[in-house]
């Protein structure tokens, strides 16, 4: 699932638009299979009345005519659903075996009419909402959490509605156009639509956890005095309540909150800056001041109230789309849903860079145009360079002995800002932020009335700052080495982990740091029945005359046998060239089927990863 919008019109439609319609598709196969076998059936009937009435010499031509027609007129679909006198017309053995099944037709028919109608009506509520939504903040809110709480139980009734539509058709398609029928084919489906409902009623109701973690450490004011009388003094000028809480953090980025904030095992609530410590030694304090203004401003337009009132019921959507995603015959509604998610996310996302722009505006009437644009540019191209950094030592295919990623990225930064990259990364860069979309670098620098030429941009961002915010922090180097460290800790062991996914080992050291991760396993049979031994390398089966590489195996299987229970079994290349079969019976095994399988999945997913890895880098 993502939040980001298609670059056109045409992408939007082939993204959101056309797989939404799929809610249609259950509903509208089921009404037509019923239209299709109610025709066929009684045509049936037809053909059997009349070669029987032909061949019944007592039955005169008239009678045999007025016979005939009344049943064109009157087709056994049409007689069964009158019941009473109309079901009485017909054969009283076929009225016993095929109204039943006419009836469950009418079944059909009317869940599916059902589901359309209600498709429809969702529909209209949708663009509805998603108008309303454009119109205004408030509107926005009230129309989201309308939709949200009519199309939550439309959807929950549309599964319920299409898993016995598709439910029934598992039976009736293959006895209409087959004359047999596979019950554990109609067991399948029938378990899948209530596990989808089951999923998708549950999560109506369940609560997801929204806590907002946040790595730094509190500022306090004793400790850091001049910064928090200029924050209270920008806030004074916005004619806004001052901040509750000021966290400094190693994040490239800047933020205001009045969602609850999880910090180091704590909770903040009420109003909450977040710093970017490293960014503040790189910024002049005008430009901080910018920022520290911009920030400030969003307490001001009721920013951080409004996204503290929305957040959570963004969070329950969230998870409802997920368990939509997850239930499996669900997935057509999930699609409609997500139409709808991606509407409203267009909408918030337009006024939110409404509320960026007007923030940009307020910091520029506080400080100067200059400084903002300034700030801009400096914390815009200190992102980019260190997303640059990161990717790079992430995609190293070695680990690393030490890894400082501040020291790198303060040591190439003026390299970089006066290179050739600088411009192509910020003109399409938008200014990173956990809560809220922004518009572009660009048309942020223009609304503040600052032309945004290549070598102004340059400029302000190799231009070093005269006094800083950051020396005015108590203990500020030793809250920002600290906080590096914990972070490069994190960066080392994920790129390490992400090495054991890489390798086809070659050499004893790529094998080593394979095998930390996934380690030579033995997995013992029952009462000395074979067992089972799996490395990063290959697998054996103590029942088979050699142990197979994973490169050899191009496919894996589980089934039910008959007599044998669960077994897996896998296609192998042999050394010739030629292809074979060998199979694991999970059921001689100790350690039990979903371990086994768990096993083979995890060691040969690995594989199968490290050798499309190898490839791309070929």
């Amino acid at each position: 699932m993502s939040d980001r919008e298609p670059t056109t019109s045409a992408g939007f439609i082939r993204a959101y638009v056309v797989p939404a319609l799929l809610l249609f598709a259950i509903p509208l196969a089921g009404y037509a299979f019923v239209g299709y076998a109610d025709r066929s059936w009684d045509q049936q009937f037809l053909d059997a009345a009349t070669t029987s009435v032909e061949q019944d010499a007592e039955v005169t031509p008239a009678r045999r005519q007025a016979i005939l027609a009344f049943y064109r007129t009157n087709p056994p679909s049409a007689l069964c659903a009158g019941e009473g006198p109309g079901r009485d017309a017909l054969p009283p053995a076929f009225a016993a075996s095929a109204c039943g099944d006419y009836r469950q037709f009418r079944w059909i028919a009317q869940a599916s009419i059902a589901s359309i109608a209600l498709g429809l009506f969702s529909l209209v509520l949708v663009l509805g909402c998603a108008g309303l939504s454009f119109a205004s903040r408030e509107l926005q809110y009230l129309s989201f959490v309308a939709g949200w709480n009519i199309l939550r139980v439309t959807s929950a009734v549309q599964v319920v509605a299409q898993g016995f539509i598709a439910t029934m058709l598992s039976f009736w398609l293959t006895v209409v156009f087959t004359e047999h029928y596979s019950l554990k084919l109609v067991a399948v489906v029938g378990i899948a639509a209530l596990a989808a409902a089951g999923t998708v009623i549950v999560a109506i109701f369940r609560k997801p956890a929204d806590d907002f973690e946040v790595e730094g450490q509190l500022l306090t004011r004793t400790a850091s005095p001049a910064l928090w009388a200029r924050v209270d003094a920008l806030c004074g000028r916005l004619g806004t309540r001052a901040c509750d809480h000021i966290v400094g953090g190693i994040d490239d980025n800047f933020f205001v909150t009045e969602h609850p904030v999880h910090l180091a095992g704590r909770v903040l609530r009420g109003r909450t800056l977040y710093l970017s410590l490293s960014l503040l030694k790189r910024l002049d304090k005008s430009e901080a001041d910018a920022i520290l203004a911009h920030e400030m401003a969003h307490f001001s337009g009721g920013d951080t109230q409004y996204s503290k009132k929305l957040a959570p019921r963004l969070a329950r959507f969230r998870h409802y789309l997920i368990a939509l995603h997850n239930g499996g015959l669900s997935r057509p509604i999930y699609y409609f849903m997500l139409f709808y998610w991606s509407l409203f996310q267009l909408a918030l996302n337009s006024s939110s860079r409404q509320r960026e722009l007007r923030a940009d505006k307020a910091a520029a009437d506080l400080t100067s145009p200059a400084s903002v644009a300034n700030a801009l540019c400096k914390v815009a191209a200190y992102s980019s360079y260190r997303t640059r950094v990161e990717a790079g030592l992430f995609q190293r295919d070695r680990g690393h002995d030490v890894l400082d990623i501040a020291s790198t990225v303060a040591a190439g930064f003026l390299d970089y800002a006066r290179g050739p990259h600088l411009v192509s990364d910020l003109s399409a860069r938008s200014f990173p932020h956990p809560f809220d979309s922004h518009p572009p670098l660009g048309m942020r620098i223009a609304a503040v009335g600052v032309e945004a030429r290549s070598e102004r941009v340059a400029d302000a961002v190799t231009a070093a700052p005269a006094q800083t915010w950051f020396a005015e922090i108590g203990d500020a180097e030793r809250i920002e080495s600290t906080l590096w460290k914990a972070y490069e800790a994190r960066f080392q062991e994920a790129h390490e982990a992400s090495l054991a996914y890489r390798y086809l080992p070659v050499t004893a050291e790529e094998r080593g740091h394979v095998e930390r991760f996934f380690p030579a396993i033995q997995l013992a049979g029952k009462r000395g029945k074979p067992g089972l031994a799996i490395d990063c390398t290959q697998l054996h089966y103590e029942g088979w005359p050699d142990a197979i590489a994973w490169a050899g195996v191009t496919d894996i299987k589980a089934a039910d046998q008959t007599f044998r229970g669960k077994v897996v079994t896998l296609q192998v290349v042999t050394a010739s060239g030629s292809t074979e079969k060998r199979t694991i019976p999970l059921a001689k095994l100790a350690d039990g089927d979903d371990a086994v399988l768990q096993a083979v999945s995890r060691y040969y997913d690995r594989y199968l990863n490290a050798k499309a890895y190898q490839a791309q880098v070929a």
